[in-house]
């Protein structure tokens, strides 16, 4: 009887794992795949649809004794960002004015982007092997004035391996180098209040100047971490660009969606005041599952949505525009749903561990119902049959063997 209650525990063990493990499965399940969409090849994915990516806040540090996260806010009549498709978009808050590295340091390995700044991540299951192009919808909306920007990476597979980063397609960009390093002769630089940039001058402009109005000192901008480019022709490869910097826009920081519907235009491995324009976030992805992750340069930013072009896409149209629920969703069996795998691989470990447990205790009562335990007087039968010893008054087991049981009752 006590085998019987072991193996009853046994089973109830694994049962009360296999409920727990499907309840915490629930809950991150609830983060939908998204896929291209079958009629133009691309993925959309908006800020809307809050069931389609996470939002990750940034650690609290010694400097600043708050979170930030990338936050679905509303539109407001007044002040901020406005023209989004649904009338809310995310924006890292709260806005103070700080920057990812912190103003003054750059970005040199995308693993740093992990240690301090907010992100949201999209998971893509891509079902057809090729390059693919990132379009984003964002604004600026820093009420502080130090600029807004964004990094746009890909993962391979889940968000949660930090180092298996997709690198994009090889390109050139400018050798540029700290404001004041030398021998450089710049003078300052032109610090413009809508896009942000900061062009680097060789002569500091004349009082009144209406084309640089807004002139900073060397010294000033290079307090700033202000980069400028080390002279005409000077270029260098960025072989495997692991992020893409979107940072000012063609017609400034006007915090409108409408104004630059979507933008494409960015700086492979950039990390100035302003990306150069001369990129395009593409990567050449193999089929299976990846992460699309923005994280913050700035706070401050805001972002609407992006369409993620597909090896057979068009660029969408600058009247291209989407509501609520356009997200491009996966329509997948429930068994290959985010999280439904994981649910099923539970299930599958649960029956195994029964089967286990199971095949376990059967043996054990083969093992007292064998030959050999009759010969010594242990007998397994009906309740007419008694062992010869007291001490296994407890063990009652339904063996195969009565026959057998007979023969040595006589």
């Amino acid at each position: 009887m006590r085998l019987k209650r072991s193996i009853f525990f046994s089973f109830s063990i694994a049962a009360t794992l296999l409920s727990n493990k499907s309840s915490r499965f629930s809950v991150e399940a609830a983060k939908h795949q998204l896929c291209a969409d079958p009629h133009t090849g691309a993925y959309v994915g908006l800020a809307i649809d809050v069931d389609t990516y996470d939002s990750i806040p940034t650690p609290e540090s010694a400097v600043y004794n708050v979170t930030q996260k990338w936050a679905l806010v509303e539109e407001r009549d007044d002040d901020g960002p406005m023209n989004s498709f649904a009338g809310k978009f995310l924006q890292v808050e709260p806005d103070l004015g700080r920057s990812y590295p912190e103003k003054g340091q750059h970005l040199k390995r995308v693993d740093e982007l992990w240690q301090d700044s907010p992100y949201i991540s999209f998971e893509l299951f891509v079902a057809k092997a090729g390059w693919h192009t990132l379009f984003l919808r964002w604004t600026g909306g820093d009420t502080i004035g130090g600029g807004d920007s964004l990094y746009a990476t890909m993962w391979k597979g889940s968000i949660a391996k930090k180092h298996n980063v997709v690198t994009g397609q090889r390109t050139l960009k400018p050798i540029v180098v700290a404001i004041d390093s030398k021998p450089s002769t710049y003078a300052g630089c032109c610090y413009n209040v809508n896009s942000h940039a900061c062009p680097c001058r060789l002569e500091a402009p004349p009082a009144n100047d209406t084309e640089c109005p807004n002139f900073i000192a060397q010294h000033q901008a290079a307090h700033f971490g202000i980069k400028c480019p080390l002279g005409p022709g000077a270029l260098e490869f960025v072989r495997s660009p692991e992020w893409y910097l979107f940072a000012g826009q063609d017609v400034g920081n006007l915090e409108d969606f409408a104004t630059e519907p979507w933008d494409a235009t960015c700086e492979a491995d950039g990390s100035n005041t302003a990306d150069s324009g001369s990129d395009y976030a593409s990567w050449n992805l193999e089929k299976g599952l990846y992460t699309l992750t923005i994280f913050a340069r700035e706070d401050g930013t805001a972002f609407d949505g992006f369409y993620f072009a597909g090896p057979d896409s068009d660029a969408p149209h600058f009247r291209t525009v989407f509501a609520t629920g356009d997200s491009t969703i996966c329509n997948l069996p429930i068994a290959l749903e985010r999280g439904w795998v994981r649910v099923s691989l539970a299930i599958v470990a649960g029956l195994l561990s029964m089967l286990i447990v199971y095949v376990i205790g059967k043996q054990v009562v083969n093992r007292f119902c064998s030959e050999e335990n009759y010969q010594q007087g242990i007998v397994f039968s009906s309740s007419r049959s008694r062992t010869a010893t007291s001490m296994y008054d407890e063990l009652e087991f339904n063996c195969s063997s009565s026959v057998e049981s007979e023969k040595v009752l006589a």
